[in-house]
């Protein structure tokens, strides 16, 4: 079974804006987040990525969804609104760059998927969200390679363990 993955969705205090960052591997810009480790919560998890990836200590406001897969392309994810609390922003071995994003100007190439739990996470329901990752499917994969076919085979090399870092 595929490990389950914590992301961070890190707002400013006025939450009109957010950390994204750049993959290394697949260039496109996403949340910090990553696998949790065996015995790791997923919060803990969450807190942890976060620093790695940005630099930054966060706290976590609330957990606001577990997705689970309805495919081998994705894993179980929980996903946590999360504030700053220390720290500055840098760059990791996964990252090749990390920022703030207003809401109203977000990157072009930024994961629709993370876009969808962005809008999940802005909703602020009182109750966690569970839900299915519905929208990363075969044909998806098939018709973003015909787009973009470079980050199709940077993510399935970086899926079998074979990182192509720039």
């Amino acid at each position: 079974m595929k490990k389950s993955a914590a992301i961070a969705i890190i707002f400013n205090a006025e939450k009109n804006a957010i950390v994204l960052t750049k993959r290394r591997d697949v260039p496109v810009w996403v949340f910090p987040g990553g696998g949790i480790d065996d015995g790791e919560m997923p919060e803990v998890a969450a807190v942890r990525e976060a620093l790695e990836e940005t630099g930054l200590v966060v706290k976590i406001i609330r957990q606001v969804a577990k997705y689970s897969p309805i495919n081998r392309l994705t894993s179980p994810t929980y996903t946590y609104a999360c504030s700053v609390m220390k720290g500055e922003i840098a760059v990791s071995a996964e990252t090749k760059e990390v920022r703030w994003f207003s809401l109203n100007n977000l990157p072009q190439m930024f994961f629709y998927v993370h876009h969808e739990w962005l809008v999940d996470a802005l909703k602020d329901e009182p109750n966690l969200i569970i839900k299915k990752i519905d929208s990363v499917t075969y044909w998806k994969v098939f018709t973003y390679f015909l787009k973009h076919p470079t980050h199709v085979v940077r993510m399935l090399l970086s899926r079998l363990g074979i990182p192509m870092n720039s």
